[in-house]
C-alpha cells in the first residue's frame, strides 16, 4: 500500500465511524502507513467492508483487526482461505442437483462442516435465483468455515498442551520411580560403622 491509499482507507473510517477522531492525523497516517505498506490495497479494502459489514460494536477497527480479516479472508502460507473454499462450493453446486451426496464426500472435512449436509448443497444447486441470493449464501458460507476453521485451531492447541502436560507428569512420575529405586536399592550403612559415627559426635559435643 501506498501512504495515499492509507489515507483513502482512514478516510473511509472515519467517514464510517463519527467517533474515529484521531488527534493528530499525521502520525495516524504515518503509523498505519508503516504498518499496512507491506499489504495490497484490494485485500484491506475487502478486509474494511467485511469489517464493516459484520462487527456490531460501533467502534473503528484497528490496524490488528483489519490484517487479522485479511489472513481470515485470504488465508496465509499454504492454508486454504475463505474465497478458495467458497470457489470449492460453487464447482460442487454445479453437479449437486442429482448428486449433491457424492459432491459433498469430495469436500475437505472443514468445508463439510460449514455446509453441515448435501442437502444444503442441493437447496443452492436448486435455487432460481441463485445471482440475487449467492451474496448472502457466500457471506454466511464463509463465517461459518471461518468459525470452523478457528475451532480446530483451537482443538489443535488444546491437543498441544495436553501432550506438553502429559510428557511433563511423564518425566515427573520417572524421576520420582528413580528416587524409589534408589532408596529402595541402598544398601544399609553397617551397624559397626554407626556406632563409630554417634561416638565421634558425642565426644565432640563434650
Amino acid at each position: 500500500m501506498t501512504r495515499d491509499e492509507t489515507k483513502e482507507i482512514l478516510m473511509t473510517i472515519q467517514a464510517t465511524y463519527p467517533n474515529f477522531k484521531p488527534e493528530d492525523k499525521t502520525i495516524t497516517i504515518n503509523t498505519w502507513f508503516t504498518l499496512l505498506k507491506d499489504y495490497d490495497r484490494k485485500q484491506i479494502g475487502v478486509a474494511l467492508r467485511d469489517f464493516i459489514a459484520h462487527d456490531a460494536s460501533g467502534f473503528a477497527p484497528s490496524i490488528g483487526q483489519l490484517t487479522t480479516r485479511v489472513e481470515e479472508i485470504f488465508g496465509k502460507d499454504n492454508e486454504m482461505n475463505e474465497l478458495e473454499a467458497w470457489g470449492l462450493i460453487l464447482k460442487a453446486i454445479k453437479n449437486s442437483g442429482s448428486n449433491s451426496q457424492e459432491e459433498f464426500d469430495k469436500l475437505p472435512l472443514l468445508i463439510q462442516k460449514a455446509v453441515v449436509s448435501p442437502r444444503q448443497l442441493q437447496e443452492w444447486a436448486l435455487d432460481e435465483q441463485w445471482d440475487k441470493h449467492s451474496p448472502f449464501y457466500q457471506n454466511g458460507f464463509m463465517r461459518q468455515y471461518r468459525a470452523e476453521k478457528g475451532k480446530f485451531a483451537n482443538r489443535n492447541i488444546l491437543d498441544c498442551k495436553n501432550q506438553i502436560e502429559s510428557k511433563n507428569q511423564a518425566q515427573l512420575e520417572d524421576k520420582n520411580n528413580a528416587r524409589r529405586s534408589w532408596s529402595d536399592n541402598a544398601s544399609p550403612m553397617p551397624e559397626d560403622f554407626m556406632d563409630k559415627l554417634k561416638q565421634r559426635f558425642a565426644s565432640n559435643v563434650m
